[in-house]
């Protein structure tokens, strides 16, 4: 966040991270869904040589839903984890997709749309259900707040997809686990809830300040849970987590102001900061990494995105004071 306010002083210099982002997003997106395609042999091999590099040689490298490697394999990219590169997609494209609605594009309309197509391809890939719910969220907001075109596409994609389900029984799986996903039927989501309760009787024992970022001080309790806001709740307590919501809250208020104010130019790239902010604090209702020490670069991109928002908030005032 504090990096971005010291680099970044001008909407010019504002568009061309975005710009450096999306690139960089949909960089990432065909690699993601190259090696998902690869033959698994391939795929392993060219992940494990990145073994010098940090990355795992050994263990669950291919990913593939409830471990089962008869059943559908996850995309994983470069990021060990199918569920951290779905939230990495997401996050990149609803900026994408902000960007392909907007009046004066960062690249080329046509490029940013087939970058969205790729990045919401590599989110169904991972088979994440939080990242999912994150690009729609996005999507969501951006239909709701100007881009009222959105909502066709939203209700075509809809239909294809149930036409594909019904119809070809293409996507039948993707489907019935969306649907577990929901009832909280399947094995994940079994362990989410006991995470959950485990993660609640923390916030219960130690209300105030949590038990920090250590072991649980108790046999009984353990920490871990795949939520930004029981994470934060049973680590740094109600204090801690009043304060996260405050900053997010601080955030949509002020960009909020500056986007009712601003140029068009302007607000569609402010906007395109909140659906992606908004995308991630979606994803964070279900997943962890966007504030985990073992996801730092998650963590870094997503006050990334806010700290340009914010930077965007700056221009919008520099521009009114210059009136």
């Amino acid at each position: 966040f504090f990096g971005v306010q010291n680099a970044i002083h001008s909407f010019s210099a504002a568009r061309w991270l975005m710009r450096l982002l999306i690139l960089a997003g949909t960089a990432a997106a065909l690699l993601g869904i190259g090696l998902r395609v690869a033959p698994d042999p391939l795929a392993l091999r060219a992940l494990t040589s990145l073994a010098p590099l940090g990355y795992p040689d050994r263990g669950r490298v291919l990913r593939y839903v409830e471990d089962d490697p008869a059943g559908f394999e996850r995309a994983i990219g470069t990021s060990v984890d199918p569920n951290g590169f779905g939230g990495l997609m997401t996050l990149l494209g609803a900026l994408a997709l902000a960007q392909a609605l907007a009046a004066n594009p960062v690249l080329n309309r046509r490029l940013l749309w087939l970058a969205t197509a790729m990045m919401a391809l590599a989110v169904f890939l991972t088979s994440s259900r939080a990242a999912l719910g994150g690009f729609v969220v996005a999507g969501l907001i951006l239909a709701t707040v100007r881009y009222r075109r959105l909502w066709w596409g939203i209700g075509a994609a809809g239909l294809l997809g149930i036409g594909a389900i019904v119809g070809l029984g293409k996507g039948g799986a993707f489907a019935e686990r969306l649907i577990e996903g929901v009832q909280f039927q399947d094995q994940a989501n079994l362990m989410r809830l006991a995470e959950f309760q485990n993660a609640l009787a923390i916030i219960r024992a130690y209300p105030v300040f949590g038990v920090g970022f250590g072991s649980a001080p108790s046999i009984d309790l353990t920490t871990g849970v795949s939520s930004i806001y029981l994470t934060i709740g049973s680590r740094m307590g109600l204090v801690g987590l009043g304060l996260y919501l405050l900053t997010c809250a601080a955030f949509f208020g002020l960009t909020t102001r500056a986007f009712r104010r601003s140029s068009r130019d302007l607000s569609d790239a402010i906007l395109g900061t909140q659906a992606a902010t908004a995308a991630a604090l979606a994803v964070g209702l279900l997943d962890h990494y966007f504030f985990n020490i073992e996801f730092s670069h998650m963590v870094a991109l997503f006050w990334l995105v806010i700290g340009l928002g914010m930077v965007l908030v700056q221009v919008s005032s520099t521009a009114d004071a210059g009136r």
